[in-house]
Parts: C-alpha cells; structure tokens; sequence
C-alpha cells in the first residue's frame, strides 16, 4: 500500500461525466472498474434504496479507537489504510428512472497503486467464482490449487490465499447454520440412512465415531468371513488422523 502524498492527486474523470445507467449496481460496477483501471479502489459509503448511493475512496475515514482505557488505543503506523481520503461522488435516481453521476470531490491525498491487491474491495470473489470456490473445495482440491485455476481464467484477478480461506469459512458457516461439525455430519448421516455409532469420554468429549454405508451393511453380512481394511490415512502436526 502506498504512503499517502500531502497534496491532491485529482483524477481526470472525463469518461464519467453526463453518463447514465439502468441501475445503482450498474452504476457502481461501472464506477468501481474505471477507477480500478487508474490504480484507486472505492466503495459504497452509505445508500438509500432507489434513491442515492454514496461513494468513498476505500481509503476515507480514519480509525477509532473503541476501548474506554486509553492505554488501548489503536497505535496505527503512517502506512495504515485509513487516510481520511476526501474522494467523494455520489450517484442519484433522477424521475426517469435512470442514475446519473454527481462529482462532489474527485481528488486523493495519496498516489496511485501499482498493485491492487492490497484493497480488500478488490479481492472480493463474484457470485460464480465464489460459485467455483465452493465446487472445487467440495472436490478436495487445495487453496493453492484453486487459486491457480481463478487466475488461469481471469488473468487481472486479484484474489489472495486469505480471500479463499475466508470464503470457505462463509461457505462452511452457512452450511452448519448455526450447528457444530459433529452436529452436521450425524444429521447428514442419517438423511442418508447411514449407519453410525460414537462413543464419548466421561466429559463428553468425542473419542470414537463409526459409519458404515448401507451397501456396506449389506455386504457385511453376506459375505461374514473376508473383510478387507484399508488403513492408511494422514496424520495431521499432532500426529492424530487427518480426516478430509
């Protein structure tokens, strides 16, 4: 991230003046990549439904400090994201329908950047490479792996590691909805008539879990007197069973 420059960098917005669009997200998209393209990212400050979106560089405002002990102050380095950047437009919904543009403040107090990456705005994932995220994290495919293929797509990505975890964490959190892990797998065992058992410790703690696939119950007692064990697994940094 580049430190901020003491004077205003006004960026020449030439392209945006007099335009129009069908709708707030088209006009933010719009907004949003021809501002990307000059090395600034932005974001929506505050809105109101068919009405008015405010839009702030993301480096506007500044950090405050929410603890009551002074001595817990947030300590921020010069390098710090927030800058109080005063960049400010604002799109409104005119009586024809359409949004058109209001240029309060087009200037930066900090440079451009070379490498968009380090705006959090710009790494977000769209609905199909979230999509993607979630198909090739069920395949067991690795972050690294994943990440390789969204950029084999989409070259000027700017996706990073972090954005993936983040993104399966969501994913996973809203699968649960709310469940712990061993809560989900036993009810997704039984919706798909599975047979399990566990056992538990004398705290509660979870020490030994069994499922057997119908077609396998089935086999098992078929065939009584051959049964064949594969058990190789992985072991995870405290050397127990990494389970995938």
């Amino acid at each position: 991230m580049d430190i901020h420059s003491s004077s205003a960098i006004e960026v020449n917005v030439n392209d945006l003046r007099g335009k129009r669009f069908r709708t707030r997200e088209e006009l933010f998209e719009d907004v949003r990549s021809y501002f990307v393209s000059k090395g600034y990212a932005i974001s929506i400050k505050n809105s109101k439904k068919n009405q008015y979106v405010t839009i702030a560089c993301d480096r506007g405002g500044v950090y405050s400090c929410k603890s009551k002990n002074p001595l817990e102050s947030r300590k921020r380095e010069t390098s710090t994201r927030l800058i109080n950047c005063p960049f400010k437009i604002q799109g409104k919904r005119k009586s024809d329908g359409l949004w058109t543009l209001d240029l309060i403040n087009i200037s930066h107090n900090h440079d451009a950047s070379e490498n968009m990456s380090g705006h959090p705005s710009c790494r977000r994932l769209t609905k199909s490479e979230t999509s993607e995220v979630e198909r090739l994290s069920i395949s067991g495919i690795q972050p690294r792996n994943i990440l390789s293929s969204l950029r084999l797509k989409n070259l000027n990505i700017q996706v990073v590691s972090k954005t993936l975890y983040n993104v399966k964490t969501k994913i996973r959190n809203e699968k649960l909805d709310g469940r712990s892990m061993i809560q989900a797998l036993f009810e997704e065992l039984g919706r798909s008539k599975f047979l399990y058992n566990y056992k538990h410790d004398e705290k509660g703690h979870l020490t030994h879990v069994f499922v057997a696939h119908p077609k396998s119950v089935r086999l098992s007692k078929i065939y009584r007197k051959v049964y064949v064990l594969d058990c190789t697994y992985k072991t995870n940094m405290y050397n127990k069973p990494n389970i995938i």
